[in-house]
């Protein structure tokens, strides 16, 4: 009992110097407290599609392990709730079908596991593969511009549209500062699907080998939460 009185009041002073108010503080003691998910493992995942492959390589043998603020966590599940939004929606128009649609590819000595997010009925009842993600105003301003997916939610719905046989679908952006939407309509490339599992591949050959993926020639390291751990060249 002394020892939980002596606990509490730390804990006191510690927030009464702090600069938040009282109620971030309970939110973030509480988003603190849930450890992320590390994933060790052979097996790739179609979120992780158009990551650097060194990152790749590092995360699944569990040697880097970023630690999530509490703002970025909110942000990720602000995320989260955009989808189970759209599934009220949908169910209202009477288009929803399925949601986190679980794959399972092997090919080439590979598994590639994961959830798609949702499956619908399009104006003509046909079958769309959905892939939601919410973006600021600058990004969303940029596909505006360039008309165009990010590459990497582009590899990650054509892993989920090989793994469920669904040729089309839709990689759609809800701007998360004024909800505007930006649907992109897309269909299966074979020809990504195969450049994705060849990078597969070469990270999960360098495994076995017990060696470094090779750094890519233009990395984009500024964010990279394994940017230390990658200088190492170890």
């Amino acid at each position: 009992m002394e020892k939980v009185k002596l606990k509490k009041g730390i804990a006191q002073i510690r927030d009464s110097f702090s600069s938040k108010h009282w109620f971030e503080q309970i939110i973030d003691s509480y988003l603190e407290s849930k450890k992320g998910e590390l994933r060790i493992s052979s097996d790739f995942h179609p979120s992780s599609a158009g990551n650097c492959p060194r990152l790749i390589q590092l995360q699944m043998n569990g040697s880097v392990y970023e630690e999530v603020e509490p703002r970025i966590k909110r942000i990720f599940e602000n995320g989260n709730f955009m989808q189970a939004r759209y599934r009220k929606y949908l169910e209202g128009a009477g288009k929803f079908i399925e949601e986190e649609a679980p794959i399972r590819i092997e090919i080439e000595g590979i598994v590639i596991k994961g959830r798609a997010d949702m499956i619908v009925l399009d104006n003509y009842d046909e079958k769309q593969l959905m892939e939601f993600k919410s973006i600021n105003t600058r990004g969303f301003n940029e596909l505006i511009a360039n008309q165009v997916p990010k590459e990497g939610h582009l590899m990650q719905w054509t892993l989920y549209s090989h793994g469920l046989n669904m040729p089309n679908g839709v990689v759609l952006y809800e701007n998360k500062d004024d909800q505007r939407m930006k649907p992109f309509q897309v269909k299966y490339n074979e020809e990504l699907f195969n450049l994705i599992v060849a990078k597969f591949k070469m990270i999960d050959d360098c495994n076995k080998k017990g060696i470094m993926v090779p750094k890519p020639l233009k990395p984009d390291c500024y964010w990279c939460p394994a940017k230390r751990m990658c200088s190492k060249e170890k």
